[in-house]
């Protein structure tokens, strides 16, 4: 379940002769909660990363429907605020801008 294990905390010189209670039956009990898998499965982290991109995606998009948004109109707002002119003319490093 993570952490240190009882020998490493010996290593560290901390909890030094303390009888560890035993946790394998709520490790056991966590593990079947919620099943461990392979590291090595690079098949099902592929599946898993497709699937996430896929929602990530989805939710962008049914966000931009509700709020009546499309794709072109989302872009053709961030290129305006991106851009370094205001009605032509030219904002310079050594521009001021002062209050009024």
């Amino acid at each position: 379940m993570g952490g240190f294990t009882n020998e490493e905390i010996d290593n560290l010189n901390l909890g030094k002769n303390y009888k560890y209670p035993d946790t394998s039956y709520l490790e056991d009990k966590a593990a079947d909660i919620v099943p461990t898998f392979d590291d090595d499965n690079v098949m099902f982290k592929f599946t898993i990363s497709v699937l996430f991109l896929m929602g990530t995606l989805m939710c962008l998009l049914f966000y931009f429907r509700y709020n009546n948004m499309n794709i072109a109109n989302f872009f053709k707002s961030l290129r305006d605020k991106m851009r370094m002119t205001t009605r032509g003319v030219r904002v310079s490093t050594k521009t001021m801008v002062m209050p009024k």
